[in-house]
C-alpha cells in the first residue's frame, strides 16, 4: 500500500483481509452493537475530523466534528450514543 493508515476487516473464517475504509483512518471505536465504527480522519494541522462507517464499510453521516491532537480516543457512551 501507500503507507496511509486504513481500517481493515479481517474475516474470522480465515478469508482475505480487506480495507473497510479506503481513506486515512485510525483510532477506531466500534459501537456496542458492532454495526458502526467511528474513527479519526487525517490530521490537518493540529486537528482531525471524526468519521463513521457501517460494518459493511459504507459511510455513515455525522455532523461536522473536528477535534484537536491529544483527544484522539473515541468511545461510545452507554446506550450506544
Amino acid at each position: 500500500m501507500d503507507g496511509t493508515p486504513r481500517l481493515v476487516a479481517v474475516p474470522l473464517d480465515g478469508g482475505r483481509p480487506a480495507a473497510l475504509v479506503r481513506e486515512h483512518s485510525t483510532d477506531p471505536a466500534w459501537s456496542p452493537g458492532g454495526d458502526l465504527v467511528v474513527y479519526s480522519g487525517a490530521d490537518v494541522g493540529t486537528t482531525f475530523g471524526v468519521r463513521a462507517a457501517k460494518a459493511d464499510g459504507s459511510a455513515h453521516p455525522l455532523p461536522a466534528l473536528t477535534l484537536t491532537r491529544g483527544t484522539r480516543h473515541l468511545a461510545f457512551m452507554s446506550g450506544g450514543r
